[in-house]
This record gives structure tokens, sequence and C-alpha cells, in this order.
């Protein structure tokens, strides 16, 4: 991808490094492998704020609160530990163990956890607003999407959806085959929908 500096680049393209690049493709992919827990870091502490119900975590017990401390003898406190290097630590081949450390209720607990593969939906909110409407809330364009939206359709055309409201506020992007195929199914005949250049 070109970088931004380059002046025939597009307004939307951006150069990412090769770990950036990675992660990006991950998250686009529609799943990673890794231990299914999301996190934020709380005075310079890896705090898990959401275990992924059926997930490697949840099979091994860790709980929202948890704090990870370490990740196969890695230190993960301090203030040089960042995003790219926990994710770099708790992710890895489905089937490889995680040997972690976690800090429950002031008491330092090990727990191993075996790495799977971890479905990222890129939609969050599918459900009937009223008998006539529907709601689909689509986060990201990954591998899935086109499938992930007809499926929420048709489980809503089921339900009695005649009206639809869909809701792309925040939405990051993503592949732009995904959104086509999507844009596809609201406008009639051939319209042209999207054209690139150069």
């Amino acid at each position: 991808m070109r970088s931004g500096n380059d002046e025939r680049a597009g307004p939307h393209s951006v150069y990412l490094p090769p770990a950036e690049l990675k992660e990006a493709n991950e998250d686009l992919s529609g799943n990673f492998e890794g231990i299914g827990v999301e996190f934020s870091q709380i005075r310079d502490t890896v705090n898990i704020t959401y275990v992924i119900e059926g997930g490697p975590s949840d099979k091994a017990g860790l709980l929202i609160g948890d704090q990870i401390i370490k990740v196969d003898s890695n230190n993960l406190t301090g203030k040089s530990i960042n995003t790219l290097k926990i994710r770099g630590l708790i992710r890895g081949e489905r089937g490889s163990p995680a040997r972690l450390e976690i800090m429950r209720n002031g008491n330092i607990l090990p727990v191993t956890v075996i790495r799977g593969n971890i479905p990222t939906p890129s939609i969050s909110a599918a459900y009937m607003m009223d008998k006539n409407t529907a709601f689909i809330k689509l986060d990201k364009f990954t591998n899935n999407t086109y499938r992930e939206f007809m499926e929420a359709a048709e489980s809503m055309k089921k339900q009695g959806m005649s009206q639809l409201i869909f809701d792309l506020r925040g939405n990051g992007g993503g592949y732009m085959d995904q959104a086509i195929q999507i844009a596809d199914e609201f406008l009639s005949g051939d319209k042209l929908i999207v054209y690139t250049q150069g």
C-alpha cells in the first residue's frame, strides 16, 4: 500500500509497518488465534475487560477484572509494555499453551490457557426493533461480512422485516469487495457502485 506521503495515494490509503499490517489482516480475516479476551491497560497493568463466552480463556476460568501479570514468563506490567507487545504475547498458534500469572482479589494464580481460533464478527447488533423494522450495526468489512449480513437479513425477513435501519456509524472500513457486495443488495439493476483508477 502506498505511503500517505505519496501524492498519488488516495485519502484512505496509509502505510502500515509489517507488525501493524499483520494485526490489521488478522482483524479483517474474521478470526484470529489467541486466548479470547479483550483487555485494557489501567495504571500500567493489563486488565481483562471481556472474556469471549466458550473461548479458551472462558474454559480456563479467567474472569472479567482479572489482571494478567505474566505470559510465558514475560512480565506484562510497567510503562514499557504496549498493546502491540501484549497482543504479540497472548496471541499464538492454535493449540499452543499460554502460561499466565493472573492477579485476582490480591492473589497471584497460575492459569494455563490453550490458544484457539477466535471469531471476530463484523456485525455487533442485529435485531427486530418492532414487528416491521430491523436494525443491523456493522462495525467493519471483514472476509465474512457479506455472509454475516445476508444471514442476519434473512433471519429478520422471516420475522417480518419490511424495513431496515443499517447502522454504519464508526465503521472502520475493511475489504472493499465485501462493501460492494452489500451495497449491491440495496441497488437495482447494473448501477455503478464504485470504481478505482491509478
